[in-house]
């Protein structure tokens, strides 16, 4: 299960959020949160969408756990301090997409 999914899944159990609740807010169907939560990826802009539907406490808890980092109350950050942060960690996940897309076309 990647990186991403896992925590968010942590994160998910350990503030007690439904996920039932999560998927409509985020416009997806349960279906998909399932699967999504299964270990299923999405892409990085749906993923994103799904983060930002989440109580701020939630996205603290999330960031911090995923750069595994000390950090500031989100809510305080600038908008360029967000934005580098958010481009960085989609570029991370295109990467690691791009590189298991380069591992699959090798062995076939």
């Amino acid at each position: 299960m990647k990186k991403h999914i896992k925590i968010y899944k942590e994160v998910l159990n350990e503030l007690n959020v439904l996920q039932k609740q999560i998927a409509a807010e985020a416009g997806w169907s349960e279906v998909k949160m399932s699967r999504f939560l299964k270990g299923q990826d999405v892409k990085a802009g749906e993923f994103f969408e799904l983060l930002s539907v989440m109580p701020v406490s939630f996205q603290h808890t999330f960031w911090k756990k995923f750069l595994d980092l000390e950090l500031d109350d989100i809510s305080l950050w600038s908008s360029d301090k967000t934005a580098a942060i958010l481009y960085s960690i989609a570029d991370r996940l295109q990467l690691k997409e791009f590189t298991n897309q380069l591992e699959l076309e090798s062995t076939t």
